[in-house]
């Protein structure tokens, strides 16, 4: 709920008005939807919490009618939500925009620098009286790393996933690209 707040007032500080600029039930969608992968439903197979809570996002809004490109905003949205691309200018241009402003929220209620200073003086106090952080960043830091250290494709190298237990882990085998180059089917 705090990444769909924080995303629809930086997006508010920047001019943009909901469902004239962008679909403000898409946002709110994104935003609670994002982190689906880390819940027990989502610790089921061996992809990446991204793509597996995308996946849930999208059969969730399938089962529930909503079966046009908005599902397919969702599901890119989500299976980005840690990646850098979404930083990409091109990307911000050619992507529906309910997909940064919501991926924007999420940042900034993860801790991204200059996060708060997108929002309204006050209004992050405001939000973290009614929805207060209990320590939800490192609890879901954990659970990356749980599912990770227990399926290992759950987290390949230059992930989020990969990295956080390569970091916290570092005795553990760890794939570098060196290696990926060397298993080449190709030989070259």
């Amino acid at each position: 709920m705090r990444s769909f707040l924080f995303a629809r007032a930086a997006a508010d500080q920047q001019g943009k008005r909901p469902n004239e600029d962008y679909d403000l039930e898409l946002v709110y969608l994104i935003s609670v939807l994002h982190d689906m992968g880390l819940t027990e439903e989502g610790n089921t197979d061996n992809q990446q919490f991204e793509a597996t809570g995308a996946d849930i996002a999208a059969r969730f809004l399938e089962e529930n009618g909503v079966t046009d490109r908005r599902v397919d905003t969702v599901w890119d949205a989500i299976a980005l939500h840690t990646s850098q691309l979404r930083r990409s200018p091109v990307f911000l241009r050619r992507r529906p925009a309910e997909i940064a402003i919501a991926l924007n929220g999420v940042g900034i209620d993860a801790g991204a620098p200059g996060g708060p200073a997108q929002l309204p003086p006050g209004f992050a106090d405001r939000v973290h009286a009614r929805y207060p952080r209990l320590g939800g960043i490192r609890a879901l830091s954990q659970t990356i790393e749980e599912q990770a250290l227990a399926n290992p494709l759950k987290a390949p190298p230059r992930t989020l996933a990969g990295e956080l237990v390569h970091q916290r882990h570092p005795s553990l085998p760890y794939v570098t690209w060196d290696m990926t180059l060397e298993a080449n089917s190709w030989g070259d």
